[in-house]
């Protein structure tokens, strides 16, 4: 159920909402009134669209399992969320394009239990971006989902990341020596051993190389663990000449990670220019704003993000940057498959501010940034900024 207004007593059981619009997500209350722009940096007038505070009330039955953690992923909300379980703070996050994950499980009950969501997209001055040539679409206009866990498990508050970091440390023809870097938390009241399995599969599936390791965690610890592996005649994520995927998949007791590998290098040569794989590498592309629809913003369905894609595919680009922000998960993995490089940053772009809360917030959307995307063959380049016009 969703309000388009400011009602802080709705996190309270006993309010009532029989105002409120059901709704699905993903969803932005700016579907309807944000296709006039207006670009301030040009003495334009803002396009007039509603900045305020949008409300979202879920009820969820469960009943919570001694030894389980519970943890809510917001993929997106702009641009400042706060959320309740029961009339319990659960979490505040600030920033609008990159996801981010609150722990509920203290806050959870047997049966019924009631999600309170307040998302508000007003400029304040702490958060990038302040100004832009773009709109920013308020609500939770990317997927909401429920994870569970055990106690011990690959630590699901590492800025929103999946907690696995893969590196291709060297490449030759006869191997790839490729390194894990996996982030461990205990949030049990015990000490715990526990074995990190780590495998990593080919294209077909086939187990190509593999690694364990023993590990000791404290209550409430985190610990990073490293390991090493060698892929035997490594088949390289080669852009669009091919774009061959690994897969690594991480067991932790009951948890269970996957993300992809491509098994690559990539870097820059003042006079050989870009090399993919120690290869030149001819980059041409386009800018592509994130990607959104007329009548529903910037809350589209994966099959939408998927055509838009397809089109930059079918165009045959070699590259692509992502402006201005953090782009929804699924155009990162179609870049992937499809081997279009990409260049991606966080929102800081025409106006900055020198506060330090500003900066403070501009670094953890950087972190963000990485964390959730470091794991992408596509990815080549950080963006630290853009269109920077006024200081």
């Amino acid at each position: 159920l969703f309000i388009r207004a400011d009602v802080p007593e709705a996190k309270n059981a006993d309010y009532r909402t029989e105002s409120w619009q059901a709704i699905t997500l993903p969803h932005t209350f700016n579907a309807g009134d944000a296709n006039q722009g207006g670009d301030t940096s040009r003495g334009e007038k803002e396009g007039v669209y509603y900045r305020g505070p949008g409300w979202y009330r879920r009820q969820l039955e469960i009943t919570p399992v001694a030894g389980q953690r519970y943890v809510l992923q917001f993929d997106g909300a702009a641009l400042v969320t706060d959320a309740w379980v029961n009339g319990k703070s659960v979490g505040h996050h600030e920033g609008g394009y990159a996801a981010f994950r609150f722990d509920i499980t203290d806050a959870l009950r047997a049966g019924d239990n009631l999600i309170t969501v307040r998302v508000d997209n007003t400029r304040v001055p702490q958060v990038a971006p302040l100004t832009g040539d773009f709109n920013v679409f308020g609500g939770l206009y990317r997927t909401v989902s429920l994870i569970t866990t055990g106690d011990v498990h690959v630590d699901l508050m590492d800025h929103g990341g999946p907690g696995v970091y893969m590196t291709t440390k060297a490449i030759s023809a006869q191997k790839a020596d490729v390194g894990a870097r996996i982030l461990l938390k205990n949030d049990g009241a015990q000490a715990a051993k526990i074995a990190v399995k780590t495998r990593i599969l080919d294209a077909d599936g086939k187990v190509v190389a593999t690694a364990k390791t023993a590990v000791s965690l404290a209550a409430g610890q985190a610990l990073p663990v490293e390991q090493a592996f060698t892929v035997r005649r490594p088949h390289l994520w080669a852009g669009r000449k091919e774009a061959y995927l690994y897969s690594v998949i991480v067991e932790v007791g009951s948890d269970r990670v996957t993300v992809p590998l491509g098994v690559r290098t990539v870097s820059i040569a003042p006079d050989k220019g870009f090399l993919l794989n120690g290869q030149p590498y001819r980059i041409y592309g386009a800018n592509m704003q994130q990607p959104g629809r007329k009548g529903k913003g910037t809350a589209v369905s994966d099959a939408e993000i998927d055509e838009d894609m397809q089109i930059m595919d079918d165009m045959g680009v070699t590259a692509l940057r992502l402006a201005h922000m953090q782009h929804p998960q699924r155009v990162y993995d179609d870049a992937d498959r499809m081997g279009i490089l990409l260049t991606t940053e966080v929102p800081l772009v025409d106006e900055i501010s020198a506060g330090q809360a500003f900066q403070d917030n501009a670094v953890e959307q950087m972190q963000e940034l990485i964390a959730q995307n470091y794991h992408h063959p596509s990815v080549a380049l950080w963006g630290l900024g853009n269109e920077i016009r006024h200081t």
